[in-house]
């Protein structure tokens, strides 16, 4: 599912990143700076074609936007579930300790 937060974030950072203000990127790519408010804010959604302008004048790339991040997220998620559903009380207790440990190190 497309994350409409996500997206109206990303389209802020890029935006603040190059200088522009709301005003000047609805300008830009004929919109109103209102509609870019809540595109930013996650209240609307932009057609295709206003996307892609966004994404001409800040410099962007399609990637980005981690548009389809939340699905392979998922997927991920389900297919570890999936393989502790498969162990052993002593087996999810050692693969916790590793996890944590793997965590925790990262962290910092």
């Amino acid at each position: 599912m497309i994350n409409k937060n996500l997206i109206g974030k990303k389209i802020q950072e890029a935006r603040l990143r190059q200088g522009y203000t709301q005003e000047a990127l609805a300008e830009a790519i004929e919109i109103s700076s209102n509609y870019l408010s809540k595109v930013e804010r996650g209240l609307n959604m932009l057609n295709a074609d206003t996307l892609l302008k966004i994404i001409e004048v800040l410099n962007m790339d399609l990637s980005d936007f981690q548009i389809f991040h939340k699905k392979i997220e998922n997927k991920e998620r389900k297919e570890f579930e999936e393989l502790l559903s498969t162990c052993k009380d002593n087996e999810i207790h050692l693969l916790l300790e590793v996890s944590k440990t793997i965590l925790n190190n990262k962290i910092k």
